[in-house]
């Protein structure tokens, strides 16, 4: 009983789905959307990608510190994820989470030292890094 009210539903739905698109396609031409159509993008405008670039970039007397999203976002007004996006997909660049680097100690150097000599340990340059 109820697998066959389950297959006249699906029937019911193919048939409505067809005629749906039948008559787009005798109507426009197409099954696409209209160009247009849809809510419009707020956050991915000009004025937005022209700030979050300057901001990306500001590095005045702290070269190689860029700003993080969130303080990008907070700075701006858009959201994060907003922000994320312009700066990957409009700008092309890849945001990456800050992480502090291990201080160096001269037990840490002599242990890193033994460790190299050993080959347990092996260094690669970043212009040895394949690129992909």
């Amino acid at each position: 009983m109820v697998a066959d009210d389950n297959r006249n539903y699906l029937r019911k739905f193919i048939m409505r789905s067809l005629h749906y698109l039948i008559k787009r396609m005798r109507e426009i031409g197409t099954t696409d959307r209209h160009p247009g159509s849809g809510r419009p993008c707020t956050s991915r405008i000009a004025d937005n990608i022209d700030a979050i670039n300057d901001l990306m970039l500001s590095q005045k007397g702290a070269p190689r510190t860029p700003k993080t999203t969130r303080k990008i976002a907070r700075e701006t007004g858009i959201s994060r994820r907003s922000v994320g996006c312009i700066i990957h997909k409009d700008i092309k660049l890849k945001c990456l989470k800050k992480c502090h680097a291990q201080q160096l100690t001269a037990s840490n150097t002599a242990s890193l030292i033994k460790h190299l000599i050993s080959g347990e340990i092996v260094l690669i340059r970043p212009t040895d890094q394949p690129t992909s």
